[in-house]
């Protein structure tokens, strides 16, 4: 039980949230990443 309660103190659900939002922000980025090149390819072969 003392792990547990360890894991449930301030501190470390701070660093769970901060690591949650650091992965969360990488995968949003990565799917906006890849709609806006799949976006400028569109427009290239528009432009072509």
């Amino acid at each position: 039980m003392s792990d547990f309660s360890r894991l449930h103190t301030s501190d470390g659900v701070c660093i769970l949230d901060v690591q949650l939002i650091i992965t969360m922000a990488g995968y949003f980025s990565r799917k906006i990443l890849a709609k806006v090149m799949e976006q400028s390819k569109f427009l290239k072969i528009m432009e072509n």
